[in-house]
């Protein structure tokens, strides 16, 4: 008889505990936001989608790299016999993949995994609702990060939430679970980018975007020294966009004192928020042999800008005749192995007018081109 008690004692407190265990009043198990099919109503049994929902507010439509979004989870019902409440949230990219962080300072939320969020205590509420009279509640004081660095298949971030409004009364049924999802795009996807110095006086910078969504426009900066950057030009986006969108840009460098520049392009979308590009280095070393360029052309005034490129370190004379063969200007010159750049006044401080012949005389040739003098 006491053996008999003794086992109905035991498969009694399992039974108990087992079953108050499923109401998890503490935090859910995870994978159960809706995003693979299971959500609260899983293991609560109770009813899908009736009589109310479940929303995040704070939600933008677009997302960047690096930038933290507060995020609130509202649970609404007018369902009778309501009291407590729970919820869970996840976020992954095109891929399924976790995606971003999450963090929080309510007590009543915990953080399950980095992209996972849920109730950590599921609170309850006074009075217990009544059918027909709408009650809300509302998770605050959560934070999502998007990743520092947007993978391949991050270009989409997919929030999926369950909320759970339940009577708390320590079983699995007359609870009910409501689901919703949001997402969220980069501005901009960038697709091939390139920087192309010609040999001679410029760099092409050409991009692609396989997306674009609210986006406003591309800043393309330059630097001399790979750590400070100025911006050089500013580039209209096509807004909105699934299919692929090509952008170039021709920046002059004749004139930098500089044999390496170091490009990058920052997107920018109608919210203002940023997206920047990798950094794209290229050299100024000329696919051409000794070359002689004005700069600009035509002039005004009484000096003549040249841009040579040598290919030695060497000496040469410069010198400028007018349309008559007149010589007006001859400076000795030492250049070095590469761009150098040269300025040439009029001997006699006049402006220089018409059409002038440059020739560059080196030890093993003679360059030459013309000027206009306006």
């Amino acid at each position: 008889m006491k053996r008999t008690v003794l086992v109905f004692l035991l498969f009694g407190s399992i039974l108990i505990f087992g079953f108050k265990g499923t109401q998890n009043s503490s935090q859910p198990p995870q994978g159960y936001s809706g995003s693979n099919g299971f959500t609260c109503n899983s293991c609560h049994g109770g009813s899908l989608g009736v009589n109310g929902n479940v929303q995040l507010i704070g939600m933008p439509t677009t997302f960047a790299e690096n930038v933290e979004y507060p995020i609130m989870v509202r649970i609404t019902t007018t369902n009778g016999g309501i009291r407590r409440w729970g919820f869970q949230l996840e976020v992954r990219n095109t891929a399924d993949e976790p995606m971003g962080t999450f963090s929080t300072t309510n007590a009543n939320v915990a953080v399950q995994a980095t992209n996972e969020v849920s109730h950590n205590s599921a609170p309850f509420t006074t009075p217990i609702s009544t059918a027909g009279v709408q009650v809300t509640y509302t998770f605050n004081n959560i934070t999502w990060k998007a990743p520092v660095t947007a993978g391949t298949n991050d270009n989409t971030a997919k929030f999926t939430v369950a909320g759970m409004a339940s009577n708390g009364n320590g079983n699995n049924g007359g609870d009910f679970v409501y689901t919703a999802s949001n997402t969220l795009t980069l501005p901009v996807t960038f697709g091939t980018i390139q920087a192309t110095y010609n040999g001679t006086n410029a760099v092409r910078i050409q991009w692609s975007t396989t997306q674009e969504s609210n986006s406003k426009h591309f800043i393309i900066e330059r630097s001399t020294n790979g750590i400070t950057y100025s911006p050089i030009a500013t580039i209209a986006a096509a807004g909105n966009s699934s299919t692929t969108k090509q952008y170039s840009y021709n920046d002059q460098v004749i004139t930098l004192l500089a044999t390496k520049v170091y490009y990058r392009i920052i997107q920018v979308d109608l919210n203002l928020q940023q997206k920047k590009s990798g950094i794209y280095p290229v050299t100024l070393t000329s696919t051409v042999a000794n070359q002689i360029i004005p700069y600009p052309n035509p002039i005004v005034g009484n000096t003549i800008d040249l841009n040579i490129n040598s290919t030695s370190d060497t000496k040469g004379t410069i010198k400028v005749t007018n349309s008559l063969g007149v010589l007006v200007a001859i400076q000795q010159v030492q250049l070095s192995k590469g761009h150098n750049f040269v300025t040439i006044a009029n001997s006699k401080g006049l402006h220089y007018t018409g059409v002038y012949t440059v020739q560059l005389i080196l030890p093993n040739a003679v360059l030459s081109t013309q000027v206009l003098a306006l």
